[in-house]
């Protein structure tokens, strides 16, 4: 699903791999000089069973709703 996008986006990391099922999707990156490496999930609601997603959505709404007002 996302896959491509997150290659566009991170050039400078390698997908090596991805799971994507129904609505959720998951990917493993390595920083291509070999020293990082990252779990991405995307999973729809994940606010809902997770307090520190669901206080990242909040903040990020917050700082949407500042940001939004910036341009009023």
């Amino acid at each position: 699903f996302y896959g491509e996008r997150l290659e566009a986006l991170l050039p400078d990391w390698e997908l090596l791999s991805a799971r994507e099922e129904g609505d959720s999707s998951r990917y493993r990156l390595r920083a291509r000089d070999g020293r990082r490496g990252a779990e991405i999930a995307l999973l729809p609601r994940a606010e809902q069973g997770d307090f520190a997603v669901a206080l990242a959505s909040l903040v990020a709404k917050y700082l949407r709703e500042l940001s939004m007002d910036s341009f009023n």
